[in-house]
């Protein structure tokens, strides 16, 4: 089975003994994870979370570069996961709680259908250099 077979770029509909993932794509849920993985990013999408901040402020909560903060944010908003609010000459970024629902709803309805896992085990391990399970 090749790649293309394993994780496919339509949305997966809930087939005999399948898993509905709603509007995602394995390979949509796999980017948005590993948006997560990095503690950075993690870590804005929970400071963001609860209110609304602008990358000076980011910057202090974090203590690491403006252009790093720039860098992540623009990873979140290109995945979906965090919206803008522009005031004057300020950016202003909270959670996209819709978006963020959808990822990790649609991730958990993925990790419950074991033989999904494992197959998203497999290509992840051939894509890293790694064996397959």
């Amino acid at each position: 089975m090749d790649r293309d077979e394993m994780i496919p770029a339509k949305p997966l509909a809930a087939g005999r003994g399948g898993v509905d993932l709603g509007r995602l794509s394995v390979e949509e849920l796999a980017r948005g994870f590993c948006t997560l993985g990095n503690p950075i990013r993690l870590g804005i999408l929970l400071a963001v979370g609860g209110s609304e901040f602008c990358v000076t402020q980011l910057v202090q909560r974090f203590d690491v570069t403006q252009g790093a903060v720039s860098q992540h944010l623009r990873r979140l908003r290109k995945d979906g996961l965090v919206v803008t609010r522009r005031a004057h000459k300020n950016v202003y970024y909270r959670l996209n709680e819709a978006a963020m629902r959808a990822l990790l709803l649609d991730g958990l309805r993925q990790l419950a259908e074991p033989q999904a896992c494992r197959a998203a085990g497999r290509s992840a391990a051939r894509r890293d250099g790694g064996g397959g399970g």
